[in-house]
């Protein structure tokens, strides 16, 4: 990740703060416990774009915003939901020579890239994006589900309407689950979680990882 003294020195550059100034909201974010980057976006003291493509350049790491960006779905899902979600990194598009771009907001990250890399058998090229970007695709993940579902949906009417009764076999291997149960284990095993906890609750269900001895909701 990149460092208070990396931010520093982008806020002074860019002449968001006098160099009085960002010690002054280094030593605000260290009292509030926050990243000192989130700091700074709570408090309206930097744009958030302009900020992080400021910040690619000082690093020397390529930009890319995410915002309105169509990714195709086969692309989208080479990283699970769960990983994407937790690590901040989405995969956007795959090169004819077989490189797989994906957008993070920690490019240094590189645990996260080489078991992106080691399971698809596939270089990785990573470029620094925004948290609100990788927020927006994260909405697709849940989009794509409810487009699956809907799908399984006319195909049970289908299979009622012709044969009187749904092809309930059929039917179940079209089932998204295994995408989300693959998607559930495959971060278990990278986190390395001990065990899986999978409750039920009002409106929704929640997923809870045991990590360390320490049951955390994903």
């Amino acid at each position: 990740m990149y460092t208070v003294h990396q931010i520093k020195i982008v806020l002074v550059q860019e002449n968001i703060a006098t160099d009085k100034e960002a010690d002054e909201y280094i030593k605000v974010a260290e009292k509030k416990s926050v990243p000192l980057i989130e700091y700074l976006l709570e408090a309206n003291i930097i744009e958030e774009e302009s900020f992080f493509q400021a910040l690619a350049l000082s690093i020397k790491k390529p930009f890319i915003s995410l915002k309105d960006k169509t990714i195709r779905q086969d692309i989208l899902f080479l990283i699970p939901e769960a990983i994407a979600k937790t690590h901040e990194v989405i995969a956007y598009e795959k090169t004819e020579n077989g490189i797989l771009k994906i957008a993070a907001v920690d490019p240094d990250d590189i645990q996260t890239f080489e078991f992106i890399e080691k399971r698809h058998n596939m270089k990785v090229e990573v470029s620094l994006t925004t948290p609100s970007s990788i927020r927006q695709i994260l909405r697709m993940y849940h989009q794509s589900l409810e487009t699956e579902f809907n799908s399984l949906k006319n195909k049970s009417k289908e299979e009622e309407s012709k044969n009187g009764g749904a092809d309930l076999t059929r039917i179940a291997s079209d089932l998204p689950v295994i995408r989300l149960v693959n998607s559930l284990l495959e971060y278990a095993i990278f986190e390395g979680a001990s065990d899986i906890h999978i409750e039920p609750e009002e409106t929704e269900i929640a997923v809870r990882y045991r990590i360390d001895g320490i049951l955390r909701r994903l």
